[in-house]
């Protein structure tokens, strides 16, 4: 998945959405942020940050630039 995102993302993108919950991405999305400089969001992983921050959990995991900030 990273090989064809990476050819795939456009170099001037706001940012880069991997839409679809039957992916894995969470191995391939700090490493197509740093290949493109570009943030890199997964519907998943938009739903887990989601429900931490409605649980009050504010834990910082690799998982890009969504989980760096609080």
């Amino acid at each position: 998945m990273r090989e064809t995102v990476l050819r795939k993302a456009l170099r001037n993108a706001d940012a880069i959405v991997l839409s679809g919950t039957n992916l894995v991405t969470f191995p391939v999305l700090h490493d197509i942020e740093a290949a493109t400089g570009i943030p890199t969001i997964s519907s998943n992983q938009a739903l887990l940050w989601s429900t931490l921050r409605k649980a009050k959990v504010n834990d910082r995991l690799s998982l890009g630039r969504l989980f760096e900030s609080a």
